[in-house]
């Protein structure tokens, strides 16, 4: 298995190596003819298939006609030991540094680390922070990755704790909708107003991206929120939807929930502070129950199961799931399935 990042995008059509290359015929014959660039894209595309005998000789190439990313292939080759060469992590320290002189956005992030944690050089965190936000500004995800994390907590060298700082990074790498931790990162901020200003109805959309990208944290946030109302209408049937997601992913949290969802929306949440999904009695809930909302039958039969009957409160919670699973709710489809 290849180690680290090769930073190199591999896609069908126009995007197979992320530099225009229609297909891996139009790349060997650019390299052929001595494109400095085609010939380190190459040596990468070799190395992605772990073909690390036929890498190497095109990645030399490159670096011959100081093709930045041919340094850059060179000093992946030595940190790691592929490509025939031996670990040497001066060698790759050497290298990576030739490929940041020429703005290689890989060359760029790789000293950083080097010169962030000491390694094949002398460690200067200072000079480490330049490298690596000069690497960002050239998108280099991993980069801007390490100064989120960096700039949210604080606990980096030569970076202090800076929540606008943090949320710039953290909305480069959600941008995309696909990156699920900057998504709920960014939930977070705007929940809190940490580094932007407090908004409720930002934080629900960064925490639904998180959510959607499939993070148990962000589908547990978006439950929450359907259950409180924060930033979104309040909607039992999304919030067990969402609590049941991150449930199936073994987020403790969302299982717990789950478990005692009659008694925090009849009672509130345990702050003590009452949300917008409040309801004040159970016949309050009933009655939303005999209306024929699925997610109030739901949490009506919970109810009824686990507090209402031992109370001598008449009232059959198989016959609520049973409504409530025969308008699609999956929660009561299960309640029902385990019985």
């Amino acid at each position: 298995m290849i180690l680290g990042c090769l930073c190199l995008p591999l896609a069908a059509g126009a995007r197979v190596f992320g530099y225009g290359w229609n297909s891996l015929e139009a790349l060997e014959k650019a390299a052929l003819e001595g494109n400095p660039r085609a010939e380190a894209d190459l040596g990468k595309y070799y190395m992605l298939a772990e073909e690390y005998d036929q890498a190497l000789p095109w990645l030399k190439k490159a670096a011959k006609q100081k093709e930045p990313e041919g340094f850059y292939g060179l000093g992946f080759c030595y940190e790691y030991g592929v490509c025939g060469l031996e670990q040497n992590i001066k060698k790759a320290a050497a290298y990576y540094k030739k490929a940041a002189r020429k703005d290689s956005p890989g060359g760029l992030y790789k000293t950083a680390l080097f010169l962030h944690d000491g390694t094949g050089m002398k460690a200067n965190p200072r000079k480490a922070l330049v490298y690596m936000e000069r690497a960002a500004e050239k998108a280099s995800s991993p980069a801007q990755r390490f100064l989120a994390e960096a700039y949210m907590d604080g606990k980096t060298d030569a970076v202090t704790q800076d929540y606008k700082k943090a949320a710039f990074y953290w909305r480069k790498l959600a941008a995309s909708g696909t990156d699920a931790q900057a998504c709920f990162n960014l939930g977070y901020l705007y929940y809190y107003g940490y580094g932007v200003a407090k908004d409720v109805h930002r934080a629900f959309e960064w925490d639904l991206c998180a959510a959607q990208a499939g993070l148990a944290q962000g589908q547990y946030q978006v439950g929450q929120a359907y259950l409180n109302g924060e930033g979104v209408s309040v909607d039992m049937v999304q919030a067990l939807s969402w609590l049941e997601k991150a449930a199936a992913q073994g987020y403790e949290p969302a299982r717990q929930l789950l478990e005692n969802i009659s008694y925090y929306v009849y009672q509130g949440p345990e702050t003590g502070a009452k949300s917008v999904g409040h309801i004040e009695s159970a016949a309050e809930l009933q009655k939303r129950a005999e209306a024929g909302d699925p997610g109030a039958q739901y949490l009506y039969g919970s109810l009824c199961e686990s507090v209402l009957r031992a109370n001598a409160v008449p009232c059959d919670p198989l016959i609520w799931y049973q409504k409530a699973a025969a308008q699609g709710l999956t929660a009561a489809q299960e309640k029902l399935r385990s019985r």
